[in-house]
């Protein structure tokens, strides 16, 4: 989704993405992560710590890997990201928060909403 310049320096291999976005519990989390340098195939791994529980690593043998999922535990995740290429090696720590998701507002016992435009509330 998200649109990055590239550019190699001779040998080696270094992280791009330097962090990441928070999420929220129940909601659909997406986040690239992408390195330069390298040469051929991509090999990525989790070399420390724990992804929030609901997320995980494509199996992406690029230079953008993508953290993806839905979050289902509140709480601050530290893990640290590796990657090889070419003989190269990389590691990169994270840091990302995921907040409590969103509950529906009750009054009075009765739940209340904003309608989509153009839809119709029907009571029965």
């Amino acid at each position: 989704p998200g649109a990055y310049t590239l550019s190699a320096r001779a040998g080696g291999l270094s992280f791009v993405t330097r962090s990441l976005p928070e999420g929220q519990v129940g909601t659909a989390y997406s986040a690239e992560i992408a390195v330069v340098g390298g040469q051929g195939a991509h090999t990525w791994r989790l070399a420390a710590g724990q992804l929030p529980p609901g997320l995980s690593l494509s199996s992406s043998t690029g230079p953008i890997l993508e953290l993806a999922g839905t979050p289902t535990e509140v709480g601050t995740y530290d893990f640290t990201l590796g990657v090889a290429s070419g003989g190269y090696t990389a590691e990169q720590r994270f840091r990302t928060r995921v907040r409590a998701g969103t509950t529906t507002p009750s009054v009075g016992g009765w739940t209340t909403f904003t309608p989509v435009s153009g839809a119709r509330i029907i009571h029965v």
